[in-house]
């Protein structure tokens, strides 16, 4: 545990054998749109919300492309971009 000590006191977070885990995809076997991103940061772990960092692109995006941005809480955004077809981290459908 040298110079990551603080992962450890994260709320809201899985950890398994010293790995963080991540959320539960976003979307459904429907889909038609895949985004793949890296490890939620420690503002997403936090808030248990992928992108939470306001400063991130992502849910601008998501706003310009379906209107599910930031005046929407993060469930209205989860499912605004189910109803588009999307789904964020498909590798939780094949384990």
């Amino acid at each position: 545990m040298t110079g990551r000590q603080d992962l450890y006191f994260i709320k809201n977070y899985s950890m398994t054998d010293g790995i963080i885990k991540s959320f539960e995809p976003i979307g459904d076997k429907r889909a038609v749109v895949l985004i793949l991103g890296t490890m939620p940061g420690r503002e997403s772990l936090n808030k248990s919300e992928y992108y939470a960092h306001r400063r991130n692109s992502f849910w601008h995006i998501m706003d310009e492309l379906f209107g599910a941005g930031f005046s929407f809480e993060y469930e209205q955004r989860q499912k605004i971009l189910v109803q588009n077809g999307t789904v964020k981290n498909l590798s939780h459908f094949f384990s």
